[in-house]
């Protein structure tokens, strides 16, 4: 996300080798960044050598699965016990998905093959290889998983032997399974444990993990309960009994924490924080956070029972059991369980948990009124762990769960605890009280208030109170309403409502996507809910002081069927909307186009009609600077460029207010047709063209520099079968002769028609004159 208004400056010129190093293949393959995490050792006897290990397979300096050590695909080092031998030298290229929730199943290294760029595609070569790892030797249980989130295609097939045993033979990946888990036994007869990958195709290895058959000692995945004592919070039933409260918030990692409240981000149990989730099937659970409303107690969760794969560019939520436990004194505790979200809220979710057995929700249904949903009873916990189960619902979220011991006096509660009862209190009372009653109330008895009143929110909508769409071509099956809302204190709500319709909570910046200021909004409004003529659409903004601030936006709305046949010159119209539609971000116009007043993440205007099938495009583009940050995820690389048959945002990935998507969704949406346009990644910059499942389908280097202006022409020849090409070239050279081009023949349902859409993501951009003409 974009913060600020600094820009770097373009980089120059395009690297010349077309073999890179591991450093260059990774930023190239996955442009995100992470924390690396120190492991514990692996565990070892007397004589020296381990007796178990867990390794994750993985980029380095990325962020480590609990219990597991990183290899990166370096050689083996007798230093370290483990690593690769590696017959041509090639260091393993490993990756980092950023796509399952589960970091253990996020990653992988390529066990076979090396990647090289050949003309603009990374290309597999062979690249034979064996991993080792030094242990005792003896039997050992030991599991493998193979596998990538993201790639299943026929030709990829996983084989693995680990000591001459066979594990995997040729095993293909799937959507519906997306990585594979097998545990054998096996002998290590020499003092090393040895992995070989033979008869496979383009084999991805996740994760190993190896534990000797009777070794007393334990991996520190799995701590017995003889180690909970050395633990504050883990006293064993041996120990006198002592009063525990706790205050959970179920949120993903790295959103804020509320005060108060320890943060679960969905790993598994670990004595060492004594609270967690109890696997059966291994899978971390997958949490959210809204930001839909301002409460940060209410506004996160994460998924219970249920897990979320992605499944030919849909969302597909498959049955994941699960439970929670804390570590706690045997006693009488008041127990809070709150479930459910804030944004979805159907007949199909069902909420239930039961604490100690006692029964909090059965089945309960939230509303959009009340998104959550608590209960409190008080349960007796006699084993040394409170256990909190989801039995008989459906998609049950949890969001929050709060442990007070009955009797608790506060000394021995967690830190954050003690601060509101045992500090805070009496500061209060002993100090704070009387400063205010003797100081501070004759000042604001005897002279003017110290502070002015507060005011009410500020809502600027960016396009002004009336918005034209329609007489120049329905573009997208959205319009959108842009704008920022502030306010002395917290604007904690943002309503819209359509004349006639009900009123929906919007999101308020900043968000990874769409939303790049704080206070930044965007209002989807479906153009089959608008009639002809004038639609009024009612914002209200309330801040934590109670005020509220109400605008209204009123949208012409004079749907005219248009040919792809026009020009538009910016520096004409008196408001983009007399032309065009703005989908995303803040636009200005200049003397040479539209420029990006912020750049930040897709920011998006739309041109012509929603029905075109074949056009030719042709626009300028000149780049001013890219955003700091715009490697980061989910940015990966500034672009700039045009998007063909675009339609508007989809929900998926799962998500709106405003909606984020450019994949095919659940309701058959399907955002746009191709996109080509100019990229920035750490290895340099390219010319792309992506379908509509985002998949680059042609790339090759483009050399660009800051203030230069560059031409875009684009041709689509529409139908069932639709073809797309373009070319790109800087103002004052000849424009090339060929084209990068892809034709769309089947698979997921392409757009056969659509509009333009200028995209300038994450940069500063300027666009020039836009010149539409039909094609054939």
């Amino acid at each position: 996300m974009y913060h600020g208004t600094s820009l770097q400056a373009l980089t120059v010129g395009a690297p010349g080798r077309s073999r890179r190093t591991i450093g260059s293949v990774l930023a190239a393959l996955v442009m995100l960044t992470s924390v690396f995490v120190a492991a514990p050792a692996r565990t070892t006897d007397q004589g020296g050598l381990p007796d178990s290990l867990a390794i994750n397979f993985q980029p380095a300096n990325k962020e480590v699965p609990t219990g597991f050590q990183p290899d990166a695909g370096q050689p083996y080092a007798a230093q370290r016990g483990y690593g690769w031998i590696l017959t041509d030298g090639n260091d393993r290229q490993c990756v980092d998905r950023h796509f399952a929730a589960n970091q253990e199943l996020d990653t992988y290294c390529h066990a076979t093959s090396y990647y090289w760029d050949v003309d603009g595609f990374w290309t597999p070569h062979d690249s034979p290889a064996t991993w080792r790892a030094d242990l005792q030797p003896g039997t050992y249980d030991v599991t493998v998983v193979v596998g990538d989130p993201m790639k299943r295609t026929p030709g990829i097939a996983h084989s693995v032997q680990v000591e001459g045993v066979t594990f995997f033979d040729r095993e293909p990946t799937s959507d519906s399974m997306t990585w594979a888990r097998i545990t054998k036994r096996v002998t290590v007869e020499d003092s090393s444990l040895d992995v070989s990958f033979a008869g496979g195709d383009l084999t991805k290895i996740v994760s190993i993990t190896a534990q000797r058959v009777g070794a007393t000692t334990t991996t520190t995945q799995a701590p017995t309960t003889t180690q909970a004592p050395t633990t504050t919070q883990a006293p064993t039933t041996t120990q006198p009994k002592r009063a525990m409260s706790l205050s959970v918030n179920f949120q993903p990692s790295g959103a804020a924490v509320p005060p108060g409240f320890v943060a679960d981000s969905g790993a598994a149990f670990s004595a060492e924080t004594g609270f967690g989730w109890v696997l059966p099937d291994g899978s971390r659970r997958q949490c959210g956070d809204r930001n839909a409303v301002a409460d940060q107690r209410i506004d996160t969760f994460c998924h219970a029972t249920t897990r979320y794969l992605n499944q030919g560019g849909r969302w597909v939520s498959v049955d994941s059991p699960a439970a929670w436990k804390a570590l706690v004194a045997n006693g009488q505790y008041d127990v809070t369980v709150t479930v459910g979200e804030s944004r979805y809220q159907y007949s199909s979710i069902a909420h239930s948990a039961q604490v100690e057995g006692v029964s909090f929700h059965d089945r309960v249904l939230t509303t959009q009124a009340s998104p959550t949903a608590s209960a409190t009873h008080r349960v007796t916990v006699a084993d040394g762990s409170l256990d909190l189960t989801f039995d008989g619902g459906t998609k049950t979220k949890v969001v929050s769960v709060t442990i007070v011991a009955v009797g608790d006096t506060g000394t021995t509660t967690t830190t954050a605890a003690p601060t509101t009862t045992t500090t805070a209190a009496p500061t209060t009372t002993t100090t704070a009280a009387p400063t205010t009653t003797t100081t501070a109330a004759p000042t604001t008895t005897t002279t003017a208030p110290p502070n002015p009143a507060p005011s009410a929110p500020v809502i600027d909508v960016w396009g002004g109170d009336s918005i034209s769409v329609g007489s120049r071509g329905v573009s997208q099956r959205f319009v959108n309403i842009l704008g920022n809302v502030s306010d002395e204190g917290t604007v904690v709500n943002l309503t819209a409502q359509l004349e006639g319709g009900v009123a929906r909570s919007m999101r308020i910046g900043p968000a990874e996507r769409r939303l790049v200021q704080d206070g930044d909004f965007n209002v989807d409004i479906p153009i089959v809910e608008l009639h002809p003529g004038i639609n009024r659409v009612t914002l209200v903004a309330t801040d934590n002081s109670g005020l509220t601030t109400t605008r209204v936006v009123s949208i012409d709305y004079d749907p005219v069927s248009v040919r792809p046949n026009m020009v538009v010159d910016w520096t004409q119209l008196g408001s983009i909307d007399e032309a065009a539609h703005v989908v995303d971000g803040k636009w200005r116009i200049t003397n040479d186009g539209i420029r990006t007043a912020e750049p930040g993440y897709d920011r998006i205007v739309s041109v012509g009609h929603i029905t075109w099938e074949s056009y030719e495009v042709l626009t300028s583009f000149t780049v001013h600077g890219i955003t700091p940050d715009h490697l980061d995820q989910p940015s990966n690389g500034a672009g700039v460029g045009i998007a063909a048959h675009w339609t508007g945002h989809s929900s998926n990935p799962d998500g709106n207010n405003p909606l984020v998507g450019f994949l095919p969704d659940a309701d058959g949406f399907v955002p746009l047709g191709a996109l080509a346009w100019v990229r920035w990644r750490t290895a340099g910059t390219s010319a792309e063209m992506i379908d509509h499942r985002i998949d680059v389908q042609q790339s090759s280097r483009y050399q660009i520099a800051t203030g230069e202006t560059h031409l875009i022409r684009m041709q689509v020849i529409g139908g069932q079968v639709t073809t797309y090409r373009w070319r790109v070239w800087r103002v004052d050279t000849p424009e090339p002769s060929g084209w990068q081009e892809f034709t769309t023949t089947g698979g997921e349902p392409a757009p056969h028609n659509g509009s333009i859409a200028l995209f300038a993501h994450e940069a500063d951009v300027t666009f020039g004159s836009v010149s539409i003409t039909p094609f054939g």
